[in-house]
């Protein structure tokens, strides 16, 4: 169980890593690696290698959409919709507390998975430009209309939240706090300093790398929870399951006992 969470981690942690590397080469960074990593990729364009490396930049960057980072985020929220269906379905049949919310919040996640291969919210940016031209930390208009649309969902789930086992509860509480830090918070700081300074240069990249990293942590850390509440559900079944043979067996022996005082008594009335 805690190996995918493991897994999944380090997976994320491997594209962090190889686009910090393209920023460095892509922004002529002044150290030595960043010379050494240049100097490599003229060498290699030199060579006839520079359309391979201009694929494998594309295949890994953070900022496209339909590569590698995009693919592998949007699985992992698939993932974690998945897990919430599970555990929707097991407490509809239960018909335990809060149900609703478990659908509707795997509901959210495919729609964010959607989202994240086509980046369907950039795609509102210029429509609401037309009317909502703020600039600065709005730069990127969609966040005026995600940030109350959170605000509902987060209202909503207040009283779900808090109904969780505490251990869960901090998971769940940690995980929102990282994913809305960098998919919002980390999107309004890009948004103010691309504003200022444009969206081409070093820093922009490392704070665009700095975004999918709280947002593929936020991720992660949910989907262990999930896991965590799984594993959890099934050891309740587990006990449940023991309980009733416990208590099966128990009833067996008890009719058994009555059988037997039945029997004794009609023995002695015949004598």
């Amino acid at each position: 169980m805690s190996e995918l969470s493991i897994g999944l981690g380090i997976f994320a942690g491997v594209i962090i890593f190889a686009n910090m590397i393209l920023a460095i080469t892509d922004n002529n960074v002044h150290s030595a690696l960043g010379w050494g990593l240049a100097l490599f990729l003229q060498i290699a364009e030199g060579l006839g290698f520079g359309g391979s490396f201009k694929h494998i930049r594309n295949t890994f960057t953070l900022d496209r959409e339909m590569n590698v980072p995009a693919t592998f985020s949007a699985i992992i929220l698939l993932i974690a919709a998945g897990l919430l269906f599970v555990v929707f379905v097991a407490r509809r049949k239960k018909r335990a507390l809060f149900t609703t919310h478990w659908g509707f919040l795997s509901l959210i996640f495919v729609f964010l998975a959607y989202d994240e291969m086509f980046s369907f919210h950039e795609s509102m940016i210029g429509p609401l430009r037309r009317f909502v031209n703020i600039g600065g930390i709005f730069s990127y208009e969609w966040i005026i209309l995600a940030i109350p649309l959170v605000l509902i969902l987060g209202i909503s789930y207040f009283r779900f939240v808090f109904h969780l086992p505490p251990n869960i509860r901090i998971l769940f509480i940690l995980a929102a706090l990282l994913f809305l830090g960098g998919s919002i918070g980390g999107e309004m700081f890009s948004g103010w300093y691309a504003s200022k300074f444009g969206e081409g240069d070093a820093n922009y990249v490392m704070l665009t790398i700095f975004e999918e990293t709280l947002e593929m942590s936020g991720i992660v850390i949910f989907i262990h929870a999930l896991l965590l509440t799984c594993y959890d559900s099934l050891e309740k079944r587990k006990d449940e399951s023991k309980n009733h043979l416990e208590v099966s067996a128990s009833v067996e022996v008890n009719r058994g006992e009555n059988k037997m005082i039945i029997l004794d008594s009609a023995d002695l009335d015949s004598i």
